[in-house]
């Protein structure tokens, strides 16, 4: 009779600490590069001329332009905040953007659910920046 012999599953293997300190490192090194990749893009993507158009109490068009100073093309997500000159949120909304390199586009946007209507002779800003999820 063959006689097999079982493995000890119970038994535990640690994790050398070389490995252990190489994925720690790698995690914060990454970490950083994600924060500087993000400051990158801020300095190379603006958001210029933006104007509020055709605004009732319930709607409002946001035009602007998106200055790409990058050789990359792409989509980015943009979020787009109107604010009343108390810094009330009118709304907001998340949209993407056509990217071309070395280009500047023109973009318009129709901003419909406010948080509440807009008084008369209430004055609003819109603030566009670029949209990055959450970390965690």
């Amino acid at each position: 009779m063959y006689k097999v012999e079982r493995t000890n599953f119970k038994k535990v293997k640690r994790m050398p600490t070389v490995v252990l300190g190489l994925i720690i490192f790698s995690i914060v090194f990454g970490y950083f590069v994600r924060i500087y990749w993000a400051e990158n893009e801020e300095r190379n993507i603006s958001f210029e001329n933006i104007i509020l158009d055709h605004q009732t109490h319930i709607s409002t068009e946001v035009l602007f332009e998106v200055d790409n100073n990058t050789r990359q093309s792409g989509r980015k997500s943009v979020l787009i905040e109107i604010r009343t000159q108390n810094d009330f949120l009118i709304a907001s909304r998340i949209t993407t953007v056509e990217l071309q390199p070395k280009k500047r586009t023109r973009h318009i946007v129709i901003m419909e659910n406010f948080v509440r209507p807009v008084r008369e002779g209430e004055i609003l800003q819109a603030r566009i920046s670029i949209y990055r999820r959450p970390m965690i």
